[in-house]
């Protein structure tokens, strides 16, 4: 099927519901950033009438409206399918297409980025307010192989911010959206939420008293209110391991936090967790393997038995 936009032919193809979602989320994560006489110029190389209601972003780049974002959002919904699609093809050829659950599993950026070990990387987005919490989960998530970024934790005072957050979005596995009532009043959160949904990094939201907004609503999330906090951390994880895009990346984490475990508490954090994921690839039960030989916290550990049984039963599944 072909059409015409602005003058030049395009060979499309009817959209599903979540193929739209995601092309209309990477139009909206290329346009954010820009300023508005930009926006202005593209809307109109497009044939689209210029939007109305948009005001500058400041000279970050960012603009700290969360109103402004989802008028974006109505605004790029509206526009018919084939003038989306082209639209999307110009400013975000390398975007995510297809049904999100079915997000193919996307390898570790290359890039170090600000990220201190080679453990799975989360990004928490959350507000200045509740950096106290956020720092907690972060520390808990780190005993289950989970690497996070949590910007009040981890840019140096004298550390260029936006640089730093970027660079994270960048080479980030997963967000997690620590989603409270103040949570649109930041002048970042939604924009590291709109980078995210962008780029398709697997994302989860844990919500404190307060609904969804935006794309975020197609998203799974977790009642944060109704989860004991000690469990928030196996949730976040079960979560993850559950999705096809980040399960063996996930596994391969938790292999290497087996074999660099410090402590006998550790090592039962993880054996906690590893029956949380479905499925282990015949490489990684050698490195668990390798594991109970090599880390005498995990060969020493008076219930490594519990260990061996799962690596056992998921030998049995590869047969």
């Amino acid at each position: 099927m072909a059409s015409t936009v602005a003058g030049k032919c395009f060979d499309i193809a009817d959209m599903m519901p979540g193929q739209r979602v995601l092309t209309i989320q990477s139009i909206v994560g290329a346009l954010w950033p820009q300023d508005r006489a930009t926006t202005n110029l593209i809307f109109r190389q497009f044939g689209l009438s210029e939007p109305v209601g948009l005001s500058e972003p400041d000279a970050r780049g960012f603009n700290d409206s969360g109103e402004e974002y989802e008028r974006l959002i109505r605004l790029v919904e509206a526009i018919p399918d084939d003038t989306l699609m082209a639209m999307a093809d110009t400013l975000a050829p390398d975007r995510p297409r297809g049904d999100v659950r079915e997000a193919p599993a996307v390898p570790p950026s290359t890039e170090r980025g600000p990220w201190a070990t080679d453990f799975f990387r989360i990004f928490v987005s959350h507000t200045y307010e509740h950096h106290k919490r956020v720092g907690w989960l972060k520390r808990l998530l780190e005993d289950r192989g989970i690497e996070c970024f949590v910007a009040h934790a981890d840019i140096a005072p004298s550390s260029e911010w936006r640089d730093a957050i970027r660079a994270a979005l960048r080479t980030c596995e997963a967000l997690v959206v620590y989603l409270t009532s103040d949570f649109r009043e930041s002048q970042w959160t939604d924009q590291e939420v709109g980078h995210c949904l962008a780029t398709g990094v697997p994302i989860l939201t844990v919500r404190f008293g307060t609904e969804l907004h935006g794309f975020l609503e197609r998203y799974q999330a977790l009642n944060g209110e109704t989860v004991k906090e000690l469990d928030l951390p196996n949730r976040i994880f079960q979560a993850f391991a559950a999705q096809h895009a980040t399960r063996d990346r996930l596994a391969d984490s938790l292999v290497l936090a087996f074999r660099r475990s410090p402590s006998f508490g550790t090592t039962s954090t993880l054996i906690d967790v590893a029956r949380l994921i479905p499925r282990f690839t015949a490489d990684q039960l050698d490195g668990l393997e390798r594991a109970t030989r090599e880390n005498h916290e995990v060969r020493d550990y008076a219930r490594v038995d519990r260990l061996q049984r799962l690596i056992d039963q998921h030998r049995e599944l590869l047969l």
